[in-house]
């Protein structure tokens, strides 16, 4: 499958106990993810490299990391804390550290496991004010637990990969001109050593690409008070018909009909 980079992030912090895992193909996004495995055994990639989690194993992903989910076996239980990493104590850790290993083997942790039971009951509180700051309290005190747990280095260390720069770059200019030429430009390597990076890493042509990354940004916009025109342009597209054009074969339905099942609740 191809890489996905979600624009669209999850707002806040977001706590699950869940009885499966579903399967995600390679993809990045500003959140920090962290999975405790209780039961059954999977395989998932973190920046392009397969790592095995097996149950009691603890997987941390810091923001912006390339990773997937392949598959998934035996009877599954897992914890899932995922959240924006706007959190002043460990803004240093978050901005400047990366896991030296993404899995750590934990084991069993009766502490640990209440407190991601008690932070998952705080989803069905009736307060939203009252929920956030719950969240946001118990999020705190996970990581006070499993951070000190998982080894880290700096993160310059891995952010001079190329694969990373590259989706970075071009998560920041898809809605420019942007061509294999100006990547070549920017990075001093050529053209055709990229579309082979898209081609053979990252399942997905360079730009096809591009146009997910604009397609997920117009899906945003198609909720504001804005002109098909302005959203095509503010997205990167030349013309309207090439918009609709490309909008059409990502969300199978052409931008006007998004909007009206947005707007109505369809599906």
């Amino acid at each position: 499958m191809a890489i996905q980079y979600q624009l669209e992030y999850r707002d806040g912090f977001n706590i699950w106990h869940r009885h499966v895992m579903p399967y995600m193909p390679q993809h990045m996004h500003r959140n920090i993810e962290i999975i405790w495995l209780k039961k059954g055994h999977t395989r998932c990639t973190v920046d392009l490299i397969e790592y095995e989690l097996n149950a009691g194993d603890l997987l941390v992903v810091f923001s912006e990391q390339l990773h997937s989910y392949i598959d998934m076996m035996g009877d599954l239980e897992n914890y899932a804390l995922i959240f924006l990493p706007d959190i002043p104590i460990y803004d240093s850790v978050f901005a400047n550290m990366l896991p030296t290993c993404p899995v750590v083997h934990i084991g069993e942790d009766d502490e640990l496991e209440r407190i991601f039971k008690e932070a998952f009951q705080t989803t069905f509180k009736k307060n939203i004010q009252f929920i956030e700051g719950a969240k946001q309290g118990y999020t705190s005190i996970l990581l006070s637990k499993i951070l000190p747990r998982v080894p880290m280095q700096e993160k310059k260390l891995i952010t001079q990969n190329v694969e990373y720069r590259l989706i970075r770059y071009c998560a920041d200019n898809y809605n420019k001109p942007i061509t294999l030429k100006n990547l070549a430009d920017e990075f001093g390597y050529s053209p055709t050593y990229f579309s082979r990076i898209f081609n053979e890493k990252f399942k997905i042509g360079f730009t096809d690409f591009i146009n997910s990354l604009r397609i997920q940004e117009a899906k945003q916009l198609l909720k504001q008070d804005k002109s098909m025109t302005e959203i095509a342009f503010a997205c990167g597209f030349t013309s309207i018909r090439n918009f609709n054009r490309v909008f059409k074969e990502h969300a199978e339905k052409t931008p006007s009909e998004y909007k009206k099942h947005k707007t109505t609740g369809d599906k």
